[in-house]
Order: C-alpha cells, then structure tokens, then sequence
C-alpha cells in the first residue's frame, strides 16, 4: 500500500551528530557498516542497498568519499556539512519508475543546485510490520553550482560576493533562513506527493498519497461534510520507532492494530467512491456507531 514518508535531516561534523563519512559508509552499507543487514534482518537479507548514484565536482575524480571527507575538512567549525532527504518509494512500481520519482525531485528547485549521493534502499522484511521497505537515502552539499572551477579546499570557502571566483562556492539560505527554510521544506514535500501521484496514475494505480498533516485532512474533511472521515483523522500521528523500539513487541502490537483498523476504515471508506454523494455523509450519531464497530 502506498505510504508517505519524507523527512529533511541535518548532519554536523561537531561530535554531536554523525559525520559525513560516517554517514556515506552507512547507507552504502560501507566499512563498519558492511555486514549490518545481514545482522539484523531475520530473513538473512545480506544488503538493502540496490541502487547507487553520485553528482559531484570533477576535484573529486568521482569519488563520493572524497567529497565528503574534504566536506569535513575544510567546512567551518560546527558547519552543518550535510543535509538529506529520507523518502519512500513505492513498493508498487519497478525501480525503473521508481527511479522517475527520484530523478523529478532532483529537478525541484533548490535540489537541482547541489552535489549528491544517493542510495536506495530495499528492505525485504520491515523490522514492524514485516512488509517491504523500499526507500531512498539522497544526501546533499548545500553550496551552490555556479559553473567555476575550484579545488576541494576553495570549494569550501567562505563565499565571496564581489569575486566569486575567489571565494568557495556560496552556501544555500533556502534550507537554512528560519522562515525561508520551512517553506522550502513543505514545498518539497509537497511536490514529492504530486511526483509520487502523478507516476502511480500513469502506471494506473489508483492509491494516492498525501503531503497534508492530520490535522489539515481532518478540517478539510469537516468543510466537505465527510463527518465519518474526519473523526477517523481526529487523532494522534504514528510515531517512527526505529530499529531500537522496533525490538518492543508491546509497541509493535499496537501499532499493527492501529494500522490493520486504519486498512479496514479506508477500505470501507473507497468502497463508497462512485457512490451517490449522501452515502459519504453521516450524522455525528451515525459516526459513533460506525466507530463503535470498528473498535
């Protein structure tokens, strides 16, 4: 079933957070890394990793690990050295469409400005609910593409606005400003559901996914008279567990009730698409009851 997923991380190289490199060798499953999956997954799946890309300056000759490593080097003290965005792919579509989605998120504006290293991931069993987990890792450099030539070293310079040239290459605001920063992250999430959308329908597919908060779908549904709908979306966001929680199996149990009753209610919810409009709206009485048999 199509999910959303997408989450924009900051990585510092100040001891607090992952490094870079650090970072790099975990999602391409490298040096301590190598025998992760194998590891923990209880199906002996020995790599998730099924797809790897990089775009990076010629002064890396092509070498994700050197980029990065010169990323820690020469960035400013306590610089945030890289950013990434975590995703879901779809578990519908081949790689190759898959890939589509990728490659048109790339193109969204401030995405089409940075150097990257990406991988996809493909967990053949979740730690949660033991469905596949297909996902992508895309890690990026914030300074901006601006045509010049530099050394690793210049690259990571100060930017310098009356001569470029002598200057590293000029870091991105759209992330960072506080105010321009939010924006920019809804609207990728935001373009990431149409992308996802729009490549599910060409491969006719009728799910969808959405960028929209609980919280925005639950009042929209209200504004639409979807009474039923929206007392489904009154309700508290599923929290992401991790590989450390996913080991509870209290929490898991609860969240695989919560997610096979969600199933049921959507099901039961298409299932009146195509029907006349007064089959989708319900007295607050007739939701309780309807609620009542589903608890």
């Amino acid at each position: 079933m199509a999910s959303y997923h997408f989450s924009v991380k900051c990585g510092n190289y100040n001891g607090r957070k992952t490094s870079a490199t650090n970072h790099l060798n975990y999602i391409n499953r490298d040096g301590q890394f190598k025998n992760l999956d194998k590891k923990n997954n209880s199906n002996k799946q020995v790599n998730e990793c099924i797809y790897k890309e990089n775009f990076l300056p010629a002064w890396a000759e092509g070498s994700a690990k050197k980029f990065w490593s010169s990323a820690e080097k020469y960035e400013r003290a306590n610089a945030c050295v890289y950013k990434e965005l975590e995703f879901n792919l779809m578990n519908e579509l081949t790689l190759k469409e898959n890939l589509k989605i990728i490659n048109d998120i790339l193109k969204v504006e401030p995405m089409n400005k940075f150097y990257y290293s990406l991988v996809i991931h493909d967990k053949q069993k979740s730690a949660i609910s033991g469905e596949r987990n297909l996902h992508c890792h895309l890690m990026f450099c914030e300074r901006e593409i601006d045509g010049i030539e530099r050394d690793a070293k210049t690259f990571f310079k100060r930017y310098n606005s009356k001569n470029p040239t002598l200057g590293g290459a000029r870091k991105s605001i759209l992330f960072n400003d506080r105010k321009v920063g939010k924006q920019t992250i809804k609207n990728l999430r935001d373009e990431y559901a149409k992308i996802v959308n729009k490549i599910l329908k060409e491969n006719n597919i009728e799910q969808t996914i959405s960028s929209k908060s609980l919280k925005e779908q639950h009042e929209e549904a209200i504004k639409k008279g979807e009474l039923l709908k929206a007392k489904i979306l009154d309700r508290e966001p599923e929290k992401h567990l991790g590989r450390k929680f996913s080991k509870d199996v209290n929490l898991k149990k609860d969240l695989l009730e919560i997610r096979s009753l969600n199933k049921e209610i959507l099901s039961k919810l298409n299932s009146q698409k195509g029907k006349n409009v007064s089959s989708n709206r319900y007295t607050a009485l007739q939701v309780d009851n309807i609620l009542k048999n589903f608890s």
